[in-house]
């Protein structure tokens, strides 16, 4: 993977990590059980739910849910698929929906 691609990724994967546990909070799932599902701490979540991240995390998200990758990934995660296999999702979603070209773009700007 190009440096690009690696720095897109690190914004794409927390976007949807960000919109997921909105989705997710919303259907009523505890904070403990979106970092379980998410594979990533409670504090994270707690902060992702509190809007408390970067204009480029929040530009990415935008980008995320006019996507619907979050509704893609919350499918997943509804099939009780574990942590990495939702990860796994997350990448393949946004690279064939070629949201990491648009995120590379966020990320340059």
């Amino acid at each position: 993977m190009d440096l690009n691609c690696e720095r897109a990724m690190g914004i794409i994967i927390p976007a949807i990590r960000i919109s997921v546990s909105k989705r997710l909070k919303k259907q009523g799932m505890t904070q403990s059980e979106i970092s379980k599902r998410l594979g990533i701490r409670q504090a994270t979540v707690s902060k992702y739910l509190a809007g408390k991240y970067s204009a480029k995390l929040k530009k990415a998200e935008r980008l995320v849910d006019a996507e619907g990758l979050s509704g893609s990934v919350s499918k997943i995660i509804n099939q009780g698929k574990s942590a990495q296999q939702v990860a796994d999702a997350m990448d393949a979603i946004a690279f064939r929906k070629g949201i990491v070209a648009a995120a590379i773009r966020i990320d340059l700007s």
